[in-house]
Order: C-alpha cells, then sequence, then structure tokens
C-alpha cells in the first residue's frame, strides 16, 4: 500500500497540462493622416497590425482543433 501512494506521490511532480496560448487584445496604431503618403504609412501599419492579429488567432484556432481531435 505504501508503495502505491509513493508511486503516486513521485508522479505529482510529472503530470503537464499543456494549453493553447492565452489571447492578448489586438492592437491597432492611431491614425491621424495629413498627407496621402502619411495615409498610405497608415495603411501600411494597419495590415500589418491586422496580420499579426490573424497570426495569433490562427495559432490558438490550431491548438484549440489539435486538443478537440486529441479528445475525440
Amino acid at each position: 500500500m505504501s508503495t502505491h501512494i509513493n508511486t503516486i506521490n513521485a508522479l505529482k511532480g510529472l503530470i503537464t497540462v499543456n494549453g493553447c496560448p492565452r489571447v492578448a487584445q489586438c492592437q491597432f496604431p492611431a491614425a491621424g493622416p495629413q498627407t496621402n503618403g502619411d495615409l498610405n504609412d497608415d495603411i501600411d501599419r494597419l495590415e500589418a497590425a491586422l496580420h499579426a492579429c490573424a497570426a495569433q488567432v490562427d495559432t490558438v484556432f490550431i491548438c484549440q482543433q489539435g486538443a478537440a481531435d486529441a479528445k475525440a
């Protein structure tokens, strides 16, 4: 009996739970263009922010799909 308890206690430190990463709010840059060049620069910054946000969402989605497949 004590061997069984010792084995359980030894295993407690080895169990880890892997979860999907947490999602952070997407940050979009403020804009206040004064010229067409400023507007183009703002568009470039917004597109970069959208790509970063989409990559984060894709990462979590793929992780969740893998977790769902593992449970099935």
